[in-house]
């Protein structure tokens, strides 16, 4: 009688969480051991994702996608101003120290705060 798993026909195609802890220890590599690390926050983010009540009714399901799209624009509200911040800075070291056309910078590439 065969003992279960002793003859697998096919290989599979993924780990499991338990295997790629077990990965884990033979890992040398800081790379491979990032890339561990990143998988196992996968897999712990996939479970607490699938143990999490399903919404009743499309009415929620409209509403928590408005609220993370409102969070997510937020999020890139404040982003742009970062960007526009860093942007006018650059602007500002570039004509404190002179910077003209002819020295090779062009000052007219970095785009103004309107």
């Amino acid at each position: 009688m065969n003992k279960r798993g002793s003859n697998i026909k096919y290989l599979p195609y993924a780990f499991t969480e338990l295997g790629v802890a077990m990965l884990s220890s033979v890992l040398k590599s800081e790379t491979a051991i990032s890339v561990n690390r990143d998988i196992m926050r996968a897999f712990v983010t996939f479970r607490h994702i699938a143990t999490q009540p399903l919404p009743e009714s499309n009415e929620e399901l409209r509403k928590e996608i408005k609220s993370i799209r409102k969070e997510m624009d937020e999020i890139l509200a404040d982003q742009n101003d970062i960007n526009r911040r860093q942007t006018e800075s650059n602007q500002v070291h570039l004509n404190c120290r002179g910077a003209k056309e002819e020295d090779g910078v062009s000052v007219s590439a970095v785009p103004s705060a309107s």
